[in-house]
């Protein structure tokens, strides 16, 4: 996603779309992401594997010259260190305490200087227009996104760029089904926050697919 200087021409009129309406209509309960770390289940934190999202978007920025990133929902640091090792600025968050100290360690391994922070998307305590670019992997869905959305189009910069992966409906191994947003209502929340598609893709490719 790439953030406009003004909205997209296709974005609907103000009237059809009244303020107090929320785009993405999220009835789930939130993840209990420190339960999971408290419980020992955040399997993420395993591989300090970097994401092939966060290589291919390291590769553009770096070809568009960007300067700054800022990651949500960094877990155990792996995809911001790559961001760091590239010479990107690097500004992380994490809801939950112990990723950040996770995180914090991993980067002081990996002897990287990163920012990292306990933060929620849904309230970023970050000033207007703050960065160039923004990643979040398999976070975004789990928070109230009429809220994390629009504070991401706050902070990013006007030209700024965006790669973000969200979960839409979910079968898990033991075939409990979840679905958390359509693939419309997504792209409608993003057009209204500024937010223009450079590229997409609805289904598991291998090379993407966490």
């Amino acid at each position: 996603w790439i953030k406009n200087q003004s909205k997209p021409a296709t974005v609907a009129p103000k009237e059809s779309v009244p303020a107090q309406k929320n785009i993405v209509n999220q009835k789930k309960e939130k993840v209990p992401w420190k339960k999971i770390y408290e419980e020992g289940d955040a399997h993420w934190t395993e591989s300090m594997q970097s994401s092939q999202l966060a290589q291919s978007f390291a590769q553009e920025l770096l070809a568009k010259s960007k300067k700054s990133i800022l990651e949500i929902g960094c877990g155990n640091g792996r995809d911001s260190i790559l961001f760091a090792l590239a010479g990107l600025k690097v500004t992380a968050i994490d809801i939950v305490p112990e990723a950040i100290e996770i995180a914090k360690q991993n980067a002081k391994d990996a002897g990287v200087e990163i920012d990292f922070q306990v933060g929620s998307a849904e309230s970023l305590k970050f000033s207007d227009s703050s960065f160039d670019s923004v990643f979040s992997l398999s976070v975004l869905h789990s928070t109230n996104m009429n809220k994390s959305i629009p504070e991401i189009d706050r902070v990013l910069k006007k030209k700024g760029m965006m790669t973000l992966y969200v979960y839409s409906d979910v079968e898990r191994i033991d075939g409990t089904k979840e679905s958390f947003v359509t693939v419309n209502e997504f792209v409608n929340l993003m057009k209204k926050n500024n937010f223009s598609i450079l590229d997409i893709y609805t289904h598991p490719e291998e090379e993407f697919d966490e």
